[in-house]
């Protein structure tokens, strides 16, 4: 299938400033196609026992070969700006802090070689990787989706950074740090696990009662900039948070269906990005990769679907599409 019949597009809500992902005449379950490794093999990681395989799958979410398409007038009610960029699955063959160190070790790598190799690599900008983990099935999935459109979650972010800097002077994420350390010996604390490099903690207003940030203790704005010594105690803290939401999940009763884990990076950006995303000071000093943490529910056929934590929704068809089969319908 070719880029021009699969084309995807990026709509804007011109109200609420929501971004979809639109994919239209998609006839495949877009679940299976979110979390699957059929494909191309593109490379095989291993370490130890552990190791990863990365594929292209047949059904990506991000074309690299799709040219940008411009808005059409002025409106953003028709905004048609191309989601172009590269869509990766990464088979993690052991669930273990061994494993998720691999899968990490894999981002870092393939992010690094998309932007140096792949065909106009440097136009991009947002390197989104995610993991999808399926405890009943014990499946662990990573997916790396490489953009010059910036996940609006990472712009919330970035603006909030920027504000805060201004105010104090001083790093949101470095003074979130400092706080969650300060108290985790208090009756309201939030703290959960630390190491040497990272701090894990639930959110002040979780969107879900094991809604865990992880928090690196230095000043990291790309998890690409990881040392192996800060991938491996990364992975650590991730496995044992994970660990400690299945058995807090168990004794409370609750099922749990997949546990989310996003990892948030500053994008590559140019001198002229930073006035047109309202950003007034570099990223390297206001901001800080991080990890978000979260159980989810296993979408069904042809649900839209929230790549995690992300802000951005994809839509398995095109919304007129739907209107005809709606107003079609009959009580």
């Amino acid at each position: 299938m070719s880029p021009e019949e699969f084309r995807r597009e990026i709509r804007t809500d011109p109200f609420t400033g929501n971004e979809v992902i639109v994919l239209p005449e998609l006839k495949e379950d877009l679940y299976y196609s979110l979390t699957s490794t059929k494909g191309n093999k593109i490379d095989f990681l291993s370490m130890g026992k552990a190791n990863v395989t990365v594929t292209t799958p047949e059904t990506p979410l991000f074309l690299l070969e799709e040219k940008h398409v411009t808005a059409v007038g002025d409106s953003a009610l028709y905004d048609r700006s191309s989601a172009f960029g590269a869509d990766e699955r990464f088979l993690v063959n052991e669930i273990s802090a061994g494993g998720l160190e691999v899968l990490l070790e894999a981002f870092k790598t393939r992010s690094m070689e998309l932007q140096t190799k792949a065909p106009n690599g440097k136009e991009l900008s947002q390197f989104y990787p995610y993991a999808i983990y399926t405890p009943h099935a014990n499946s662990l999935v990573g997916v790396l989706l490489a953009s010059r459109a910036i996940a609006p979650v990472i712009k919330s972010e970035m603006k909030q950074a920027d504000s805060h800097y201004q105010i104090k002077k001083r790093s949101l994420y470095k003074d979130l740090t400092s706080d969650e350390k300060r108290l985790k010996l208090e009756a309201e604390s939030r703290f959960v696990v630390e190491n040497d490099d990272y701090i894990a903690f639930l959110q002040f207003a979780p969107s879900d009662q094991f809604d865990i940030r992880i928090l690196p203790k230095q000043d990291i704005p790309r998890f690409t900039g990881l040392s192996q010594r800060q991938t491996r105690n990364l992975a650590l803290i991730i496995y044992d948070s994970i660990s400690r939401i299945q058995l807090v999940a168990k004794l409370r009763q609750r099922y749990l269906g997949v546990i989310n884990l996003a990892l948030h990076s500053a994008p590559v950006l140019e001198e002229k990005d930073y006035t047109r995303l309202d950003i007034k000071n570099p990223l390297e000093i206001i901001y800080n990769f991080h990890v978000e943490i979260r159980p989810g529910t296993e979408p069904f056929y042809g649900a839209p679907y929230e790549i995690p934590f992300s802000g951005w929704t994809v839509n398995a068809d095109r919304p007129k599409n739907i209107a005809q089969q709606l107003r079609r319908s009959n009580h």
